[in-house]
């Protein structure tokens, strides 16, 4: 991330937001050294318990989204040079699904955003300009030139 160096300043940078946005975009450096701040923030998304002092990040919620199996948290994650169509309407499915949690949050997260072709990106831009409630989009990208404008122009770019 552009200056966010250690955990520390990622806090002091997303501490202070209450009410969060619908979509993110994540400028970093390293898709993988960035990749525990976001799930770092989808907990505080997620997380009822996540802004009280108590809160160690050992609660059962938290325990399950960093372990990558709690239900509302969908990561998409190529291991390959691109994210297919599949992927992306697996994503729209699940999300599409209503969510078995009483707050009813979603969360999804795109590592490597760069990496979405031209008619990928259209279809996650449909997405985003129609939000959904509790539906929250965490993009990751090392590029973000990259991006379609019009999909920086609808994220919070940090």
């Amino acid at each position: 991330m552009s200056n966010i160096k250690t955990i520390y300043d990622f806090d002091e940078l997303t501490s202070n937001i209450t009410s969060f946005s619908h979509a993110y975009l994540f400028n970093v450096n390293s898709l993988e050294k960035a990749f525990p701040f976001i799930k770092i923030f989808a907990r505080r998304i997620i997380c009822p318990n996540s802004y009280q002092e108590n809160c160690s990040n050992e609660c059962d919620i938290c325990r399950l989204i960093d372990n990558n199996i709690y239900d509302d948290l969908y990561i998409v994650n190529p291991k390959t040079v691109g994210i297919n169509i599949d992927e992306i309407e697996n994503l729209f499915d699940y999300m599409g699904k209503k969510s078995l949690r009483p707050d009813g949050k979603r969360v999804y997260i795109i590592y490597g955003f760069e990496r979405l072709s031209k008619n990928i990106s259209n279809k996650i831009l449909k997405f985003l300009e129609e939000p959904s409630d509790n539906i929250y989009a965490l993009l990751m990208t090392e590029n973000i030139n990259q991006i379609l404008t019009t999909i920086i122009s609808r994220c919070q770019v940090i």
